[in-house]
């Protein structure tokens, strides 16, 4: 056996080996980031629960921390794109609370499904609309510029992550942040789909998954090495006889 490459095994072999590394590296580095904010909303949660009085202060240094607020919903209520809850599309419910002091806190309420909005809705709406608000205080992430919805609806329908536009609308006085609504969960832990909407938060991103990504992708990196290197052996003899034309076939070698 000798090994000999050809060019478009080993092309295709320094492209996906760059390509599936580089992606490894890429997983790594999310990896970090989502652990170093992992510890930003572990040391925020840490913390004492925050009263309205607490958030008189810039919002940014209180990123993260539980809050207990009274106050009352009010409008404009607003629905984004959320994601499947109980096998059952659905919406995210996002409302602003009015504080004892006026001032508006954007809060994300939980999850209500598609199919049977209206009912939900007016079930949620027939709840008393003075409350006490438990929940964790978050960055308004998203993108300002976003528009609600051109669709038909009694509410306002907006895209996923469009929480800057929606705080964006409201009157002054308000306060930069919005808060997730309920109780924190633990990562697999389930929601409770008996009172609508559905609360609760999963207070941190999960960072080992991007480490086991970055793995598999260096693992087929070394896949695609050793796959390479199977179909670059050759056979000799086959070698020989090309390079020696007036050498006997195998057949009258056997014969003499």
């Amino acid at each position: 056996m000798s090994f000999r490459p050809t060019l478009v095994p080993t092309s295709f072999m320094i492209f996906g080996v760059v390509l599936t590394v580089s992606l490894g590296f890429w997983q790594l580095g999310r990896y970090y980031e989502k652990e170093e904010a992992r510890q930003e909303i572990l040391e925020g949660l840490s913390g004492r629960v925050l009263g309205a009085q607490d958030l008189q202060v810039e919002p940014e240094s209180l990123m993260f921390r539980k809050v207990e607020v009274e106050g009352t919903w009010t409008e404009p209520v607003a629905l984004t794109a959320g994601k499947r809850e109980f096998n059952r599309p659905g919406y995210f419910l996002i409302q602003p609370l009015a504080l004892d002091d006026e001032r508006l806190l954007l809060v994300r309420r939980g999850w209500v499904p598609r199919d049977g909005l209206d009912e939900a809705m007016a079930q949620i709406q027939a709840e008393p609309q003075r409350v006490t608000l438990r929940g964790q205080l978050r960055r308004l992430e998203g993108d300002p510029s976003k528009e609600p919805l051109p669709v038909e609806s009694a509410f306002e329908l907006w895209p996923y992550e469009a929480w800057p536009a929606i705080w964006g609308r409201l009157p002054e006085p308000k306060i930069e942040a919005i808060v997730l609504a309920g109780e924190p969960l633990l990562v697999g832990e389930a929601k409770d789909p008996t009172r609508l909407p559905v609360d609760g938060y999963y207070p941190y991103p999960k960072a080992k998954d991007s480490l086991s990504y970055a793995f598999q992708w260096w693992t087929f990196a070394i896949i695609l090495i050793i796959v390479w290197g199977g179909l670059s052996w050759r056979r000799p003899d086959r070698a020989v006889r090309s390079s020696d034309p007036g050498a006997d076939p195998p057949s009258a070698r056997s014969e003499s």
